[in-house]
């Protein structure tokens, strides 16, 4: 880790001073450093659109990555925990 926050690949994922990334570890948010999203012309708050954006970018890589490891019975009972009923 640095000053500026955790080092990242392109796809949000935690590198390591050599530079691979660490399988499975993901970083978003002020943990990255304002510097990597705001450069120098960093002010209170503007942390929040790039972490609501990349927020949303690595939950749907995520999400696809642990799709393309299950069977279809498993994604079919983690939505069912997941999904709101009507009443």
């Amino acid at each position: 880790m640095s000053f500026a926050g955790f080092k990242v690949s392109a796809g949000l994922q935690v590198m390591r001073d050599e530079g691979s990334v660490i399988p499975n570890l993901y970083a978003i948010g002020e943990v990255i450093g304002a510097g990597t999203t705001s450069g120098a012309a960093y002010t209170n708050g503007m942390l929040v659109t790039p972490a609501i954006t990349f927020g949303r970018l690595s939950g749907s890589k995520l999400a696809s990555n642990l799709a393309a490891t299950l069977t279809g019975l498993e994604v079919s009972r983690i939505l069912k925990r997941f999904t709101i009923s009507k009443r």
